[in-house]
């Protein structure tokens, strides 16, 4: 029977995609749980696990990650949207990072590394509100665009490296990150290495029942560029297995109301907003999860 997850008072079933049994052994990467099973996501045979219900691509990787940022996607998402905003207060509303902001309680001055960071959107909005921020990612193209006018420190090292050097963290963030990586527990524990005792780690990852998700042909949303494919149940588990406490969990929703303001501009977007919602043109699409966990004392 499917599982229905509700938010909010909004509600969306996760795909009836039949199962066929596995033809190799294989251990979620979340949980640890056997998977003992397969299911067809847009022609691609991922393994799935019961424990959890996530989805992985069994197979190694070999994506491009340098290509991956030269896509047209990736220009207009990432690089367009930083060249043409002034303003870091644009990012804080982003619905990705949005839910950071709320649920991880700006402190003057503390030290926050953000995984995975790209050309740093991420970076300043934390920046502008008083965050020391640092940023880390693997490719080099990322970083040199990034780093042109960031202000802060933006490197291709590595958490071991970092971690070697004595840095440590109050918060460690990696937004879209875990979907990418052949084993996150691995580098979730290279996390928990660099935080401070009592330390927080946020993260959002696309959801795997969200009917963008489900249906998008985008080559850089499946594998070889995402190997995971998550549920909340998921999500919780990985971060409960690393031993992280204090977990709470939410959802990333792409309909989020635009900001609202007292400008003409904003009052037109978000009635316009309204009209849309009501009349059924613009439906609710939890596209991503966010969870957090705190590193025990």
């Amino acid at each position: 029977m499917a599982r229905v997850v509700a938010r909010a008072g909004m509600m969306f079933r996760p795909p009836q995609i039949p199962a066929s049994p596995l033809s190799h052994p294989a251990h979620c990467p979340a949980c640890g749980t056997a998977a003992d099973a397969t299911a067809d996501h847009l022609g691609y045979c991922l393994a799935t696990c019961g424990g959890c219900a996530l989805w992985f691509w069994a197979q190694r990787s070999a994506a491009d990650y340098e290509a991956v940022y030269e896509t047209p996607e990736y220009q207009e998402v990432q690089t367009a949207d930083l060249e043409a905003t002034t303003d870091p207060s644009h990012f804080v509303r982003h619905p990705t990072y949005a839910a950071f902001f709320r649920q991880v309680r700006a402190a003057n001055g503390a030290r926050l590394l953000d995984l995975g960071c790209g050309v740093g959107r991420f970076l300043r909005a934390a920046h502008s509100l008083g965050w020391d921020v640092r940023g880390i990612d693997t490719s080099a193209r990322a970083i040199e665009i990034g780093a042109r006018t960031a202000g802060f420190p933006m490197t291709t090292e590595t958490l071991e490296q970092l971690r070697d050097a004595g840095a440590t963290f109050d918060v460690v963030t990696a937004f879209e990150v875990l979907e990418h990586l052949e084993q996150p527990v691995e580098m979730l524990r290279s996390v928990i290495s660099v935080l401070q005792p009592g330390g927080r780690f946020f993260c959002t990852v696309p959801n795997r029942l969200s009917p963008t998700v489900r249906t998008t042909r985008r080559q850089d949303w499946l594998p070889p560029v995402h190997l995971q494919f998550f549920t909340v149940e998921a999500m919780r588990r990985m971060l409960e297995r690393v031993g992280l406490a204090d977990i709470r969990t939410g959802y990333v929703w792409a309909d989020a109301w635009p900001p609202f303001g007292l400008s003409t501009g904003a009052l037109r977007r978000v009635a316009g907003y309204g009209l849309r919602r009501l009349s059924g043109k613009l439906k609710p699409d939890p596209v991503g999860i966010w969870a957090t966990g705190r590193r025990a004392e």
